[in-house]
């Protein structure tokens, strides 16, 4: 069983989808979210390829990842699936972690947590406790980052020590022989400083040979619009509109830049990028260096803006360049961050608690 109000939109459930071609998988979600993006709220979504059941659970605090909470009783819940393991796709630090945590552990139910927060957090004495209490009886957690570790291993796990990332679906298109837009840049991301969006404003404001296509919306989209004709707001996109997107430009920047709240958790936008073949120069900010190190993101120092307008021009101008950065980056992708690879670690993590358990 799965616990995730992430799943709430089909793209997120395809590792399970791949997951549920080895066991049976069941989603428990909210019925309906809503976040920054979007005025209203929206229903649960199903991928395509996932074969398992979808349970839509009325949620109170829709919105809010970290202080919301499934209206069912999960003990009953687990029960009635006959569930061997569960899978917490929320935060230890969650009202819905503390939650079903505290049900498993009753049933007897191993099961593992997400972390993906990688900046120390001062939490109130409460939700210390719980946390380190989640922690600690978690089989494992899915680490989004080896910094997501380390933060799970200070606020109390003390399990196996394993990374399992965010995943992209491997596609089957070759994108070597795609055409090339010369001097185009992409930016994907919600419209709001700590992703850079005022260093993307100035980076095409600094050189007019340069166009720019935006994937996203959020408060500062009208900075980007007063540039003219040469800014594509394209707003929110599917992931069927996101393929012809990365086919439209020669490059994507990534200039995320940390916050005293927020540091970039993985750049899920990198991968994307370079699964489809296209470039990608980023800030060394947050998590960037690890996934630049697994793949062929091209990393210039956090702030610098003089050095990524200087490379987003030389790679987005350059097709030889970047038609090979885009390679090399489509087979990184592939070999490390692909929902396949992702689920068949997981499955194996899965087993060995498991058996664990039986012992």
């Amino acid at each position: 069983m799965v616990v995730s109000h992430a799943c709430v939109m089909s793209a997120n459930q395809a590792v399970y989808a791949h997951l549920a071609s080895s066991c049976d998988v069941t989603l428990v979600v909210p019925a309906t979210w809503r976040d920054e993006l979007r005025r209203e709220p929206y229903p649960a979504q199903r991928w395509s390829d996932f074969v398992g059941e979808i349970w839509a659970v009325r949620t109170l605090g829709r919105g809010r990842p970290q202080r919301h909470l499934s209206l069912l009783r999960p003990g009953r819940a687990l029960r009635s699936r006959n569930t061997e393991f569960l899978i917490l796709e929320e935060e230890p630090f969650s009202f819905q972690s503390l939650w079903w945590a505290s049900a498993a552990r009753r049933a007897k139910v191993p099961y593992a947590v997400q972390v993906a927060e990688n900046l120390p957090r001062e939490f109130p004495a409460p939700v210390r406790w719980w946390c380190r209490r989640v922690l600690s009886n978690a089989a494992f957690v899915l680490a989004r980052s080896p910094q997501a570790l380390l933060q799970a291993q200070k606020w109390g796990f003390r399990g196996q020590d394993a990374v399992v990332p965010h995943g992209v679906e491997g596609s089957v298109a070759d994108a070597s022989t795609r055409s090339w837009p010369v001097g185009v840049v992409g930016f994907v991301g919600r419209l709001v400083e700590a992703k850079g969006v005022e260093d993307v404003t100035r980076l095409l404001a600094s050189d007019e040979t340069l166009t720019l296509r935006v994937a996203g919306d959020g408060p500062l989209k009208p900075r980007l619009a007063a540039l003219g004709d040469r800014v594509e707001l394209l707003g929110t996109l599917t992931p069927e509109e996101m393929a012809a997107f990365y086919a439209s430009v020669s490059v994507v920047v990534v200039p995320s830049r940390t916050t005293p709240t927020w540091s970039e958790q993985f750049g899920r936008v990198i991968i994307e990028a370079q699964e489809a073949g296209v470039p990608v120069v980023a800030y060394d900010s947050g998590e960037i260096p690890w996934v630049a190190s697994l793949t062929a993101a091209v990393l210039v120092p956090e702030g610098d803006e003089t050095a990524l307008g200087r490379v987003t021009r030389e790679v987005a101008g350059d097709e030889a360049r970047a038609r090979a950065l885009g390679a090399e980056g489509a087979r990184a992708v592939r070999a490390h961050f692909t929902n396949d690879v992702i689920a068949t670690s997981l499955q194996t993590l899965i087993d060995a608690a498991t058996s664990r358990m039986k012992k």
